[in-house]
């Protein structure tokens, strides 16, 4: 599995890396061979009210879809965007995976 993680406007330390690479672990081992690639994109957002956030979006790409699955989660904690974008990506794969071989 290939992953990249990017960030724009805002800088990553190692820890946050590290937390990303092992939650993505955690989410995505268990496909195994059916996850090729994974894109985490970041970004900071100010809302209208003055506070500042994050917006996450994860894109998987399969190798027995065509499209890829995409989550894109926007909140106030890092860690928990983090978490709960991976939740969404992994339930969707988990669904895919249950059409195509039941």
């Amino acid at each position: 599995m290939q992953s990249s993680v990017q960030a724009v406007g805002l800088e990553l330390d190692e820890a946050t890396r590290q937390f990303i690479r092992r939650r993505l672990e955690f989410t995505l081992n268990r496909f195994g061979s059916l996850v090729r690639a994974v894109t985490v994109n970041l970004g900071q957002r100010v809302s209208r009210t003055g506070e500042a956030g994050y917006t996450l979006r994860i894109v998987v790409k399969l190798s027995n879809a065509e499209l890829p699955v995409e989550a894109e989660v926007q909140g106030s904690d890092l860690e928990s965007a983090i978490a709960f974008a991976l939740e969404r990506v992994g339930r969707t794969i988990e669904r895919q995976v249950m059409i195509r071989w039941p």
